[in-house]
């Protein structure tokens, strides 16, 4: 499933770019943004295709070879007890870092482009660099969702604890969601009262769950609102996100955030995406000794 988005998101990407009027763009312009798009395809196919050919190609063999490499199979894993390295999350990380790299340069020329340095855009020209940065930034996300995961899988991340503000984070959140909530009329409210106190948390984690919960409000509300609310109970601080979307059925509530879960039963609700988002926040939430529910 991670690949198939990946995919989708790459040559949606390639889509975009090739339907881009260049007339305006100096020749060093074109050829960088193209050097930046082939590097970034380079880089999947090397890092995806190589490995699969690589491991297709160690299937065949004799029977000796077989129990050869079986044997050393079995030493390996004994090793890896001794001494465990995660080499599915070395990968990650690696790919990760391969994939980002040209991406961001895509991101940023267009983002020049918009900002008039080769010259004014059409109105063609502006929404096709716009919809390049959307889907750029969309597969960003991605890759940094699959980063995340084979951390937490792997329970190789940790924490920078501190006492924050939670009504100015969720106010953040509310600000960098606006444009989202603005493409379906949409209002983002902050129901956070001026003296919470200080909650003792991950302020790059806290910003993550947030933004994933309330951009994944705005993705299922057609009309209506979104909401950030929070009262003390005990010594904890309970956050809720509302909406006035379509609900989910009772019988998947208890599934939504396991790994790659969609909600089925109705066209409507199909939104892509990979399914991470949800599985990420739980993780994190729990991370922080909490809970997450849904209602």
């Amino acid at each position: 499933m991670k690949s198939k988005d990946l995919t989708y998101h790459l040559t949606d990407l390639e889509s975009k770019l090739s339907n881009l009027s260049f007339e305006k763009l100096t020749t060093e312009e074109a050829s960088q943004l193209k050097k930046s798009f082939n590097s970034l395809k380079s880089s999947l196919e090397e890092k995806f295709v190589g490995t699969i050919t690589s491991n297709t190609s160690q299937t065949y063999g004799g029977e000796e070879a077989d129990l050869e490499r079986g044997h050393k199979k079995i030493t390996s894993s004994q090793s890896a007890k001794n001494h465990p390295i995660n080499t599915g999350e070395h990968l990650v990380a690696k790919v990760s870092h391969e994939i980002r790299t040209p991406l961001n340069g895509i991101i940023g020329l267009a983002e020049s482009l918009m900002d008039g340095v080769a010259g004014p855009q059409t109105a063609k020209g502006q929404t096709n660099l716009a919809m390049i940065v959307t889907s750029g930034r969309r597969l960003s996300n991605l890759v940094n969702d699959i980063l995340d995961f084979s951390k937490l899988k792997s329970r190789n991340l940790t924490l920078e604890l501190r006492p924050l503000d939670v009504r100015s984070i969720a106010e953040v959140v509310i600000t960098l969601s606006q444009p989202l909530a603005q493409a379906k009329s949409l209002s983002l409210i902050n129901c956070l009262a001026l003296d919470l106190p200080p909650v003792l948390a991950d302020e790059n984690r806290l910003h993550q769950i947030l933004n994933n919960l309330v951009a994944n409000a705005i993705k299922f509300t057609k009309v209506g609102s979104v909401s950030i609310s929070a009262q003390v109970r005990e010594d904890m601080l309970c956050l809720t996100v509302s909406d006035t979307g379509m609900g989910i059925p009772l019988g998947q509530q208890n599934h939504i955030f396991e790994s790659f879960f969609q909600v089925t039963g109705d066209p409507e609700r199909f939104q892509g995406g990979t399914g991470l988002g949800l599985t990420i926040c739980r993780q994190l939430v729990e991370l922080h000794g909490g809970t997450i529910t849904v209602a």
